[in-house]
């Protein structure tokens, strides 16, 4: 009897005395868990061990890392090992309580570039993307990874090994994000529920899209109506594909960060469109320039699978020319400050941007570790344009249902007081008449040289100069026509087409009517 006790002591020691033998050293630095209900943060905590090279030994628990450097993560490996390009082993040495767990645990490891297999007690219980030949990236997805049961050791010392690989010089591996352990089901909780919270921002730009495109198409309002709507569009279609709710929809990664280059790029171009429109100002050679390339990047992304490519463009190409809209956004809004209050409001807003956006630039390129906060600064501005506007739409629909009133009482139209930013515009078209008046000129031309509806342009032109387009360019012509009646040289036929009439009889028609006289009648009153 006492043999085959010592049998069943030996049976049950021995396999534990092996398991002891085979774990990492517990005096090496390493995360103790005291329960299994809370989560653990372990972010800027010093350890985990780093090592280059690719060596499947690594994901052993018996494996002696004693030589690998000690760091916390986040951390860009690029800052261990200088340009090195292929795979790092990263083992995490963690202390479970002397129990198993009453509900499954998970870990959380942040933003990994780019792809990556973890290993739990040597046996792989998770990856994302797929590494080379056949690579396929994921290299914006936070990792939540659940740890099977059945692998714990309560009360001794647990390995994570994880095997990353990455797509880019830098940033690379686990380069930003939380990295926690605990519960499975609510780490997953509180990932969706930030997640579901950034989907505020793209509730609120698509209701701002959807209004101003409303008023656009059903109220025949200015042309910056449009284009800020199609911005705010794009802004929502964007922080959308930023989002983790993306890969509740899909998990094809490789078109939703190819729907997300595309969309950010084109948001610049719609931007700048709008900005053009509001301030009222000409388009110069800068502006088709500048399309033109946000255009090719486009077209670069949309035939390219490879993002090494979409992201030098980005950085390259497209994040350069970016430095145009902003410049001209500030300059136009400089040139409007004593214009109008808002102005100041819009200078104040784009500067706070800029600087978030510088900010954001140097996190993404793991320069230093922190929040992102253009987003907040960008719905601000956003904000802040829409009350504008809506309330710029809400005072000129006011004026102008007032004077239709007043023309449909009196019968005259007379002329009543416009927003500054409506006639700015205005002045711009009859500039256009003034310059331009020998050439084909219509309302439509017109209205879409100043960006506005061609009905709602013709409406505020009249009560403005009192008179229609046709009749406004006639009166123009007719006076340059007058000018020219002075010299005797001049033949009268020569005379009307050189101002912009199609056929003689029109402008013998035109002329008798503005004058009173016909073209020799005058000629021959100015010369005697």
């Amino acid at each position: 009897m006492r043999i085959i006790k010592k049998m069943k002591i030996l049976f049950v020691v021995a396999p534990l005395m092996a398991l002891l033998q085979s774990a990492p050293n517990a005096d090496v630095p390493m995360l103790s868990l005291e329960e299994f209900d809370k989560i653990i943060a372990f972010s800027q905590m010093k350890i985990v061990r780093i090592q280059k090279g690719d060596n499947p030994e690594y994901a052993r628990l018996s494996f002696d890392d004693s030589t690998w450097q000690v760091i916390p993560l986040p951390s860009d490996w690029t800052k261990v090992f200088p340009g090195w390009e292929g795979v790092c082993w990263y083992r995490i040495p963690v202390r479970f309580p002397s129990r198993l767990p009453a509900h499954s645990l998970g870990i959380q490891l942040g933003i990994i570039s780019d792809v990556d297999e973890l290993y739990f007690n040597g046996v792989k219980i998770a990856s994302s993307g797929a590494f080379p030949p056949n690579r396929r990236s994921c290299y914006d997805k936070i990792r939540v990874y659940e740890i099977p049961t059945i692998l714990i050791r309560p009360g001794a010392v647990n390995l994570f090994a994880l095997r990353v690989a990455s797509l880019f010089p830098s940033p690379s591996g686990p380069y930003t994000g939380e990295f926690r352990i605990g519960p499975f089901m609510q780490l997953q909780r509180d990932l969706l529920s930030r997640e579901f919270f950034s989907m505020f921002f793209v509730v609120i730009y698509l209701a701002v899209s959807l209004y101003f495109g409303i008023i656009f198409f059903l109220h025949a309002v200015e042309r910056d109506n449009l284009f800020f709507s199609l911005a705010t569009m794009l802004s929502a279609v964007y922080f959308f594909f930023r989002t983790q709710i993306k890969y509740l929809i899909s998990d094809n990664f490789l078109v939703m960060k190819k729907l997300e280059y595309i969309v950010l790029f084109l948001i610049f171009s719609m931007f700048l469109e709008f900005m053009a429109y509001y301030t009222a100002r000409k388009r110069n050679i800068f502006h088709y320039i500048f399309h033109a390339i946000t255009l090719s990047g486009v077209i670069i992304v949309t035939v390219s699978n490879n993002p090494l490519v979409w992201n030098w463009v980005l950085k390259n190409i497209i994040q350069p020319t970016w430095l145009y809209p902003v410049i001209y956004s500030f300059y136009v809004v400089v040139r409007r400050l004593r214009n109008r209050r808002e102005f100041v409001f819009l200078l104040a807003a784009f500067i706070i941007l800029t600087l978030t956006l510088i900010n954001d630039i140097l996190v993404n390129r793991a320069m230093y570790n922190f929040i992102s906060l253009s987003g907040y600064a960008y719905l601000f501005l956003i904000i802040g344009i829409a009350y504008i506007m809506h309330c710029r739409f809400v005072e000129l629909k006011k004026r102008v249902e007032s004077t239709e009133r007043r023309d449909q009482t009196t019968g005259t139209a007379k002329k009543s007081r416009i927003g500054s930013e409506t006639e700015e515009k205005l002045k711009i078209a009859l500039r256009i008449i003034e310059e331009k008046f020998a050439e084909d000129i219509t309302r439509e031309s017109l209205a879409d040289e100043v960006g506005m509806n061609a009905d709602y342009f013709g409406k505020l032109f009249k009560q403005y100069t009192g008179k229609k387009t046709g009749e406004y360019l006639n009166e123009v012509r007719i006076r340059k026509a007058q000018e020219l009646l002075a010299d005797p040289d001049n033949s009268i036929a020569s005379i009307a087409f050189a101002v912009g009439f199609e056929s003689l009889p029109t402008f013998y028609r035109v002329f008798q009517k503005c004058t009173g006289e016909s073209p020799q009648g005058f000629r021959k009153k100015i010369n005697g």
